[in-house]
């Protein structure tokens, strides 16, 4: 009984065939083939060998792929046969364009040599005459050499388009191959229906294993899966004990938790069968794989891919429902899926194990249809069961088509067209499943992404601690991560397709080449691995660009004595530097010829004459703020009507935050061509002048005692007079109402010059209240000249008497409403 694992055996003959292609002498090479001789008087000689024995090798491999193909059965040979012959002539091919190529460089070489001998005279040295013998004696060898090998390129081109026309003759017999029908097959087995008890009877015997176990080995089998069990109870409940519930309605997080509850419940079913195979691993040969240890890997399979459903359509306790999909319909669906799993694993017993290919030919036709009809059946369910979810509801074209062609394959089935059925059904149902699992990692991807992006779980705060990012940050190189991954998971979704639906091994050839050759655009030779190649390191690189920039380069210049100024250019320098290094190593992968920049240079200065003024004045007064640093980031300046703060400086413009947090770009043009005013270009000070005017009578000397002590008990005021001049007050003059002064002193931080006017405010009006000191406000006198209707003068005090109510008929009367109508009244007629 042996227990050996067949990848030994594999892995042990592909050990012993590198060891012998190490082994073996590789074929002579095209240089020794070629030996040069000098002479001393005259040019270097090369005789060649015409037709040697490697290119007859060649001719004689190529003429016996020929008459195989020639040969070939097309009903019943070999697929695999065809693809390694269509290896053999790409390698040969290569092999003849590569001495093609060599030959015709050395023929070059050799007619140069001899054009320099000049033209035959009568004159010529004798050593002449022989070297342009022999030069010539050598370029018409090399020219029949040359002719050979284009003449094996020709054959291997023909070869191929006969090997072409023989897989298209192979797929189209084998796929419209027409056998029984299924009356056929229902009467042959009605006629023969006494063969089947025998015949599974014996089938069961010599397949299943069963014959080689014991008693002994039955126990032992049912202890090994109670234990299995056991620890499968133990694993259950260390998962459910550290069970935490979703606190967030992000999916991946939903998932990830609920992966740990669905675990715990399947874990002790998991665990027995893990046992029960481990069993029969060491007590059952493995070739060829007994039935009942098929049927323990078909059951641990059906347990995986019914935890898989749990986990996405149907939670188990504690976790919950968190799909976009009614709950009662998310169950229904798991349900119909974990049906068509069971009939997958049932076609994998029946037609994947010994006890199916066993099968007389009728009876295993007559299983194949029946088992069609109930995987054509359950697809066509669960495909209507969807319509209900409002996502795939509008979908009822797809799904119509789907379920046509569902039909097809099961009617191409039934009719005999086996290879076509199966063909539709494996395409349909590869494709189904490659869209959906590529959508799903694509919403899990875009979720992890966002995640990065905000920092939810707890790897994620780590990693963006350890990139030093800060709560608002965006993660580096998201936007390449983002779009490496589509790329990638919609490509391979692409190719899976294309293998899927019967990609030849031609066509996968072509696009090999086509992604690591290259293709010709105009006198452009683009290779799309280079480019997506010279795209990663491009990402790569300028990803690692930002992050320096914004953490690894601020960090190491703040330990230096470095000026702020000169650290934020640097910063800002060594940004523009890293993304132009990635710009040049990007293109560089890409395979760009460097020596066409000459072109782009003089398209460029074309484009600068005539329309990119502005843009390189821009970029050269950006590369002047940098390195003169007439303004620097955190300055406040003055341009034009804008005044603001300084937030940022880059090639082509600056970008200044008002006092209103309007952010305002300013072309860096204007700031070097124009008048700026910079609060704060060799210090941080500035000057506060405080207007302030108090009453008449007021003593101007204890008016600026006052002022000049508010002024040095502020703590931003520089008073001692070392670095500017100390505090002062200025009596301007005599006002209308008012001594008027004024409090002039200078400050450390003009950043703060709001705020100190304010507080020397407060304070003066203070000092003042206690000294007694009033602050004037304007005052006016006003004459009033008041007459009567006839234009006699009145005083106030007549005018009062007649407004008192007390003074009878005389009294200034209010006009009484008789009832009259008013002219002019917009209510009459």
């Amino acid at each position: 009984m042996s227990t050996r694992h067949p990848s030994a055996l594999l892995l042990t003959l592909l050990l012993l065939a590198s060891l012998a292609h190490a082994a073996a002498p590789s074929p002579p090479s095209t240089a020794t083939a070629v030996t040069s001789a000098s002479t001393a008087n005259g040019p270097e000689v090369v005789p060649v060998v015409v037709i040697d024995k490697h290119v007859a090798e060649q001719r004689q491999q190529l003429e016996q792929l020929r008459l195989a193909l020639v040969s070939f059965d097309i009903a019943h040979g070999s697929r695999h046969d065809l693809g390694s012959w269509r290896k053999q002539l790409g390698q040969m091919r290569s092999l003849a364009q590569k001495e093609v190529g060599e030959q015709e460089i050395r023929l070059s070489d050799q007619r140069k040599r001899l054009e320099q001998l000049g033209s035959p005279s009568e004159q010529d040295e004798p050593e002449v005459l022989t070297a342009r013998q022999s030069l010539s004696q050598a370029i018409r060898d090399m020219e029949k050499r040359l002719a050979a090998w284009k003449s094996l390129t020709i054959g291997v081109d023909e070869t191929v388009e006969l090997l072409s026309t023989t897989e298209n003759e192979v797929v189209r017999v084998r796929l419209f191959g027409r056998g029984d029908n299924v009356l056929e097959v229902v009467n042959a087995n009605l006629v023969g229906y006494q063969e089947w008890w025998p015949v599974t009877v014996r089938l069961v015997r010599t397949s299943s294993g069963l014959d080689i176990l014991g008693e002994a080995d039955f126990i032992s089998l049912v202890v090994a899966s109670l234990f299995g069990l056991g620890l499968g109870w133990l694993v259950r409940r260390r998962l459910l004990a550290g069970y935490r519930p979703p606190g967030a309605t992000d999916l991946t997080l939903a998932l990830l938790r609920t992966i740990p509850a669905c675990g715990a419940r399947f874990a002790p079913l998991l665990g027995a069968n893990l046992a029960a195979f481990a069993f029969l691993a060491l007590s059952l040969p493995l070739t060829p794989l007994p039935l009942v240890t098929q049927a323990v890997i078909a059951l641990g399979l059906y347990l995986l891919l019914t935890l898989g459903i749990n986990v996405v359509l149907e939670p188990c306790p504690p976790a919950q429902h968190y799909l976009p999909l009614e709950e009662g319909m998310s169950r229904t669906l798991a349900r119909r899926l974990k049906a068509l799993m069971f009939l997958f694993v049932v076609g994998y017993l029946l037609f994947a194990s010994p006890f199916g290919n066993e099968l007389p030919q009728m009876q295993q036709l007559l299983v194949r249809a029946v088992y069609f009809g109930f995987v054509v059946v359950n697809l066509i369910w669960a495909i209507w069961l969807l319509g209900e979810v409002n996502a795939v509801g509008r979908t009822f074209r797809l799904r119509g088509l789907l379920s046509l062609l569902f039909v097809v394959a099961l009617v191409g089935e039934l009719l005999g067209y086996r290879n076509l059925s199966l063909y539709l059904l494996g395409g349909l149902l590869g494709s189904i499943a490659g869209i959906t699992i590529t959508l799903f990692l694509a919403r899990l991807l875009g979720d992890m992404f966002d995640g990065l992006d905000s920092g939810r779980l707890a790897w994620e705060q780590r990693l963006r601690s350890a990139l030093h990012l800060g709560a608002h940050d965006p993660f580096p190189g998201l936007i390449w991560l983002r779009l490496v991954t589509s790329v990638s998971l919609w490509g391979a979704l692409g190719y899976w397709l294309l293998k899927l639906w019967g990609l030849s091994d031609r066509g996968v050839t072509l696009l090999r080449s086509l992604f690591t050759d290259g293709f010709d655009v105009g006198t452009f030779h683009i290779v799309p691995m280079q480019w997506i190649g010279g795209i990663l390191v491009f990402a790569l690189m300028v990803s690692l660009a930002g992050w320096m920039r914004g953490q690894v380069v601020p960090t190491w210049l703040s330990r230096t004595r470095l000026d702020r100024g000169v650290r934020d250019s640097m910063a800002t320098m060594s940004g523009y530097i890293f993304v132009l290094l990635a710009a040049v190593l990007g293109l560089a992968t890409a395979g760009l010829d460097f020596s066409n920049l000459a072109l782009i240079a003089g398209a460029l200065s074309v484009g600068i004459g005539f329309g990119l003024q502005n843009v390189v004045n821009n970029f050269v007064s950006g590369i002047i703020l940098l390195f003169e640093r007439p303004i620097r980031v955190g300055d406040w300046i003055v341009v034009g009507s804008t005044e603001g703060y300084v937030r940022r400086i880059s090639i082509r413009s600056t970008l200044i935050q008002t006092f209103d947090r309007a952010d305002v770009i300013v072309p860096n043009s204007e700031l070097i061509s124009g008048q700026v005013t910079n609060w704060m270009l060799r210090d941080p000070w500035g000057r506060v002048i405080v207007p302030i005017g108090v009453a008449y009578g007021s003593d101007p000397e204890q008016v600026r005692d006052i002022l000049l002590r508010v002024a040095k008990a502020h703590p931003e005021c520089l008073a001692d007079g070392s670095l500017v001049a100390a505090p002062r007050v200025v009596f301007q003059g005599f006002g209308d109402n008012s001594l008027n002064f004024e409090l002039r002193l200078f400050i450390r931080n003009v950043d703060a010059k709001v705020t100190v006017r304010s507080d020397l405010n407060y304070a003066i009006e203070k000092e003042l209240r206690a000294a007694e000191i009033g602050i004037p406000f304007p005052q006016r006198d006003v004459h009033l000249n008041l007459m009567t209707g006839d234009g006699k003068s009145i005083s106030l005090e007549e005018l009062r008497a007649l407004l008192r109510p007390e003074a009878g008929s005389g009294g200034v009367q209010p006009p009484t409403d008789t009832g009259a109508p008013r002219t002019g009244d917009p209510t009459q007629g």
